[in-house]
Protein backbone atom coordinates (compact mmCIF):
# COMPACT_ATOMS: atom_id res chain seq x y z
CA UNK A 1 0.00 0.00 0.00
CA UNK A 2 1.33 3.22 -1.06
CA UNK A 3 2.28 6.23 1.47
CA UNK A 4 -0.85 8.47 1.81
CA UNK A 5 -0.43 11.92 4.05
CA UNK A 6 -3.40 11.89 6.29
CA UNK A 7 -5.84 14.20 5.53
CA UNK A 8 -7.06 14.89 9.51
CA UNK A 9 -4.15 17.43 10.61
CA UNK A 10 -5.19 16.76 13.82
CA UNK A 11 -3.79 13.52 14.00
CA UNK A 12 0.24 14.37 13.21
CA UNK A 13 1.63 14.68 17.03
CA UNK A 14 5.31 15.00 15.42
CA UNK A 15 6.65 15.93 12.01
CA UNK A 16 7.98 18.62 9.87
CA UNK A 17 7.15 22.37 10.74
CA UNK A 18 5.92 23.04 7.29
CA UNK A 19 3.08 20.59 7.73
CA UNK A 20 1.41 21.86 10.89
CA UNK A 21 -1.89 24.68 10.17
CA UNK A 22 -2.74 27.52 11.44
CA UNK A 23 -3.22 28.56 15.01
CA UNK A 24 -1.57 24.71 16.33
CA UNK A 25 0.82 24.84 19.03
CA UNK A 26 3.63 22.47 18.99
CA UNK A 27 7.12 21.94 20.79
CA UNK A 28 10.27 22.12 19.23
CA UNK A 29 11.91 18.64 18.58
CA UNK A 30 14.65 19.07 16.57
CA UNK A 31 16.57 21.95 14.23
CA UNK A 32 19.30 20.95 12.22
CA UNK A 33 22.44 23.01 13.14
CA UNK A 34 24.50 22.72 10.22
CA UNK A 35 23.92 26.00 8.33
CA UNK A 36 24.17 29.48 8.73
CA UNK A 37 20.27 29.28 8.97
CA UNK A 38 20.01 27.45 11.82
CA UNK A 39 22.69 29.19 13.33
CA UNK A 40 20.48 32.16 12.80
CA UNK A 41 17.17 30.66 14.17
CA UNK A 42 18.77 29.58 17.09
CA UNK A 43 20.39 32.69 18.09
CA UNK A 44 16.63 33.54 17.74
CA UNK A 45 14.96 31.31 20.26
CA UNK A 46 14.25 28.84 17.88
CA UNK A 47 15.68 25.58 20.28
CA UNK A 48 14.94 21.86 21.29
CA UNK A 49 11.88 22.09 23.91
CA UNK A 50 10.39 25.99 22.91
CA UNK A 51 6.88 25.93 22.10
CA UNK A 52 5.51 27.86 18.99
CA UNK A 53 2.20 28.71 17.49
CA UNK A 54 1.96 28.45 13.83
CA UNK A 55 0.23 31.66 13.11
CA UNK A 56 0.06 31.42 8.88
CA UNK A 57 1.39 29.26 6.55
CA UNK A 58 1.81 29.00 2.63
CA UNK A 59 5.07 29.57 1.01
CA UNK A 60 6.15 30.91 4.20
CA UNK A 61 4.97 30.35 7.26
CA UNK A 62 4.85 32.83 10.46
CA UNK A 63 5.61 31.18 13.72
CA UNK A 64 5.16 33.08 17.13
CA UNK A 65 7.59 31.82 20.16
CA UNK A 66 6.66 34.09 22.79
CA UNK A 67 6.33 37.60 22.26
CA UNK A 68 8.64 37.16 18.69
CA UNK A 69 7.53 36.31 15.71
CA UNK A 70 9.39 35.05 12.59
CA UNK A 71 9.02 34.07 9.15
CA UNK A 72 9.85 31.35 7.77
CA UNK A 73 10.07 29.91 4.26
CA UNK A 74 8.30 26.51 3.54
CA UNK A 75 11.43 24.78 2.38
CA UNK A 76 13.23 25.85 5.59
CA UNK A 77 10.12 24.96 8.01
CA UNK A 78 10.56 21.46 6.22
CA UNK A 79 13.87 20.71 8.03
CA UNK A 80 12.46 21.61 11.79
CA UNK A 81 11.35 18.44 13.73
CA UNK A 82 8.23 19.40 15.87
CA UNK A 83 5.46 17.91 18.15
CA UNK A 84 2.13 18.23 18.96
CA UNK A 85 2.24 20.87 22.07
CA UNK A 86 -0.16 19.64 25.64
CA UNK A 87 -2.67 21.65 25.91
CA UNK A 88 -2.91 21.16 29.42
CA UNK A 89 0.41 23.76 28.99
CA UNK A 90 -1.19 26.63 27.72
Amino acid sequence: MPWRRQSDESSLHEGPLSEWSRGRDAIVVDVPWADRLSCRLRELGLLPGVRLRVLRTGSRLVIQIGEARLALRRVDAAAIRVAAADPATI
